[in-house]
């Protein structure tokens, strides 16, 4: 066994599963990301483990022998328990057949190498062996380990037959180029782009998965650029960037490059990648022209770069707190407020701290993607505005009536009756303190609040 190999085999669960797979007479092997990411040097806590036999029978014996809970998926034919840190999912070896009519595979029970032959791709499809006669033994039919070393994605036997078979895997591939920064395969990319429209049958939910797990990888600058043709089978809104020319000073790029480069600038937080991902899609229709050509301009892209976002996020069904976020992000990306604090105050009562923050970092990521040559003036501003945000926020001055000197029992003890009125004169109240925060104080509001009346 190789040092590397000892390191992350040298857990007690693993030496439990070699001990009841010699007594059951089964083989037993560790497979898939756990694999992969041991070559890698990152450590992780989810396990998969498959079984020459039941899954389940076999997690059950695990089960008894750890004292553990066992959580079963017999529709899928896997287990899973928790032990110690890890997270370990147990399933039976199977082969995969396919009907020529059906893209529903023909399951059958397996042996590991005809397991193996069903993934992905090389590096998903190493094991190590938890057999007693072997333990630890790397069983790695398809280079999967020479792939790891060159930093190569490449599908497991032919690239056609396995995204025939999950369509989803062209954005897998993807998703990994985008985590790892790995180059595709020459023949495996050839054959997502050819099978791409295939991601049309793919269920709205697993699409947007692997794409969220693209967006937030620490390489998916290249990916965007290289890609977009593959991406816009499942959001063709981003085709008529690219290549879009701005014919504007700001800019350095084109429509696409720039999303692509203004996503890669931005914290890889899934709420701010969608949004740049998303925030500059209205320019193609709302670009106009002046100077016989030579200079172009967006007016309201942001607007309808929000409305295009939101038929996205509808077809990939985004939650409604997600869409409420993102959208507002976007119509608002190049919407930039006073430097003045009263104009921070009414953003802050506006959208929040929470978003305020996301606000700004979208637009340095927005600007860091123009041209650098106007960059450096506008991105002091917004620094200024967010240190106006910090300040207001660490003086614990009033942005929302939760922190307004009086509530709505104060104006009722003034004989205000409760309804829209009162809320109208608390919102009045409220403006008061935004201006002036000095004002924030009891008795001057019900003073003013009683010359309302």
């Amino acid at each position: 066994m190789s040092t590397i190999t000892a390191q992350f085999l040298d857990r007690p669960i693993f030496r439990i599963v070699s001990e009841i797979a010699d007594a059951r007479g089964v083989r037993a092997f560790v497979i898939g990301g756990f694999v992969r990411d041991c070559f890698l040097g990152r450590p992780r806590s989810d396990i998969d483990i498959v079984v020459e036999g039941s899954g389940i029978d076999f997690a059950r014996a695990v089960g008894e022998r750890t004292h553990q809970h066992v959580s079963y998926f017999k529709n899928f034919g896997t287990a899973m328990l928790h032990f110690q840190d890890d997270e370990v999912e147990f399933v039976g070896a199977r082969k995969e057949s396919y009907n020529r009519d059906s893209r529903k595979p023909v399951v059958e029970d397996g042996t590991l190498e005809e397991d193996q032959l069903r993934r992905d791709f090389t590096i998903n499809a190493m094991a190590f062996s938890l057999c007693k006669e072997d333990y630890g033994a790397l069983i790695d039919p398809f280079g999967g380990r020479e792939d790891l070393a060159a930093g190569v994605i490449r599908c497991v036997g032919d690239p056609t037959k396995r995204f025939s078979e999950d369509a989803l895997r062209i954005l897998r591939a993807l998703r990994f180029s985008a985590k790892l920064g790995f180059r595709i395969d020459t023949d495996t990319q050839d054959a997502m782009r050819d099978l791409s429209e295939k991601l049309s049958d793919i269920a709205a939910e697993r699409v947007k998965t692997e794409l969220e797990g693209m967006l937030t990888g620490p390489h998916v600058l290249p990916v965007l650029l290289d890609h977009p043709d593959i991406l816009g089978v499942p959001i063709p809104e981003i085709l008529p960037c690219v290549g879009f020319d701005q014919l504007n000073p700001y800019h350095i790029y084109d429509v696409w490059e720039h999303i692509a480069h203004s996503v890669d600038n931005i914290a890889p937080e899934p709420l701010l990648r969608w949004a740049m991902l998303m925030h500059d899609l209205g320019k193609p229709p709302c670009f106009s022209e002046e100077g016989n050509g030579t200079l172009g301009h967006f007016y309201g892209h942001g607007r309808v770069s929000a409305v295009l976002a939101d038929g996205i996020m509808d077809r990939l069904r985004f939650s409604n707190e997600e869409k409420a976020i993102i959208h507002e992000l976007v119509e608002n990306h190049d919407r930039f407020i006073k430097p003045t604090a009263r104009a921070v105050r009414r953003e802050l009562n506006r959208i929040g701290q929470e978003q305020c923050e996301r606000s700004v970092r979208v637009w340095i990521a927005d600007i860091e993607a123009q041209n650098p040559q106007y960059g450096p003036p506008r991105l002091k501003e917004i620094e200024y505005l967010r240190q106006l945000a910090r300040d207001i926020l660490a003086a614990e001055e009033c942005v929302s009536l939760k922190t307004l000197a009086i509530h709505g029992g104060d104006l009722i003890a003034l004989g205000y009756a409760p309804g829209p009125a009162l809320g109208r004169e608390l919102d009045k109240l409220l403006s008061v303190v935004l201006d002036d925060p000095a004002k924030n104080n009891r008795a001057i509001l019900l003073d003013i609040a009683a010359q309302d009346r």
